[in-house]
């Protein structure tokens, strides 16, 4: 009897398994943009840096290559002496066709410090 339920059991979530899988695969599958035909609005990019990390240089990269039809780059920085800086600066001159620019300063309007930086974007 017990033999029974384990295998009637194990088949049962290993079913949901395979329903949750499937769904997944479908929500991440590729799409199209202007599938639509319409003209999709551009959008803005904000991105709060401090600091040098170990994959900085490809996540910076990795910013520049998106599949959207049409957007924009901002690259925020609270300090000018920050080592990220020189990064970001060849970034932005590897991928002069991606519009971007680097906003230098925190302005301080919460206790949050990446509030900060990300504001005067």
């Amino acid at each position: 009897m017990s033999s029974i339920f384990l295998v009637s059991a194990a088949t049962f979530f290993l079913l949901v398994h395979i329903v949750t899988l499937a769904i997944a695969g479908w929500r991440c599958r590729p799409r199209a943009f202007a599938a639509t035909g319409a003209a999709l609005e551009g959008i803005t990019i904000v991105r709060p840096l401090c600091g040098i990390e170990t994959f900085s240089a490809e996540t910076l990269a990795a910013a520049f290559c998106s599949d959207y039809p049409t957007f924009e780059l901002l690259f925020c920085v609270a300090r000018a002496d920050d080592p990220i800086l020189p990064l970001v600066r060849q970034a932005m001159t590897a991928h002069p066709t991606v519009p971007s620019r680097l906003l230098i300063g925190d302005d301080v309007i919460s206790i949050n410090p990446k509030l900060n930086n990300m504001v005067k974007g």
